[in-house]
């Protein structure tokens, strides 16, 4: 008997429908932008709170910053790093970022250059956050040493994918980058994006020493606009 009382439910609801063709079709598009509303509301914020850094011990990473009345500073010179590092060491690791900035990535006598994502990195960022190459090798503290004397790359395994098509001939290509050449030691991991979440992941990760070289504009005001200082 439920199932009966169901479909004359059913059949009596398509018939309403039917006669009123207006109220359905309101009905029908009032769900569909509902629907297509929640779907990318979910998206957004599963991309930014929901999904977990692809790292291990994601749980004990912390984010250090300097607080003032009013605001909250997240940038540090590199020799503030530099000095951190050695005060926490045996302690706590410690690794530095800049955000991500667009940038113009071509190959050598390329004439067509390509937008991309760059992120520089301080310290044993790779280390610390416990990622392993695909192919090549990662970037690590002896790539910080000298300013501007470490012209070398990683990327990402979807940059690699959607560039280079996966070949592992990809090492020791020379990607230039804001005029810049900069061979690519390695590739990252498939999952890794990153220590941080959200929708502008790096395709290219370089040493924060080559900030100057890369022309990487990212808070260079506070060096008086001079993109010769790296900051």
């Amino acid at each position: 008997r439920p199932v009966e009382q169901f479909l004359h439910d059913l059949r009596f609801g398509a018939r309403l429908l039917v006669r009123g063709r207006g109220f359905t079709a309101v009905a029908v598009v009032s769900l569909a932008l509902g629907i297509g509303a929640s779907s990318s509301i979910f998206s957004v914020i599963n991309a930014i709170v929901l999904r977990p850094l692809p790292v291990a011990g994601a749980d004990e990473l912390y984010i250090a910053q300097v607080t003032e009345p009013h605001e909250i500073d997240l940038v540090f010179s590199s020799a503030v790093v530099e000095r951190a590092a050695n005060l926490l060491a045996g302690r706590a690791e410690l690794a530095a970022q800049s955000s991500t900035e667009s940038v113009l990535v071509g190959l050598r006598g390329d004439a067509s250059p390509q937008t991309a994502r760059l992120q520089l990195v301080a310290g044993d960022f790779f280390g610390t956050l416990r990622q392993r190459a695909q192919i090549g090798r990662l970037l690590g503290p002896g790539d910080n040493r000298t300013v501007g004397q470490h012209p070398v790359a990683v990327i990402s395994d979807r940059y690699w994918s959607r560039r280079f098509g996966r070949t592992a001939r990809v090492l020791d290509t020379e990607l230039i980058i804001n005029g810049a050449p900069m061979a690519v030691v390695g590739v990252a991991a498939p999952d890794f994006f990153g220590a941080t979440v959200d929708r502008q992941t790096p395709d290219i990760w370089a040493p924060a020493a080559m900030q100057a070289a890369l022309r990487f504009a990212g808070n260079y005001e506070r060096t008086g606009g001079d993109l010769r200082k790296p900051w």
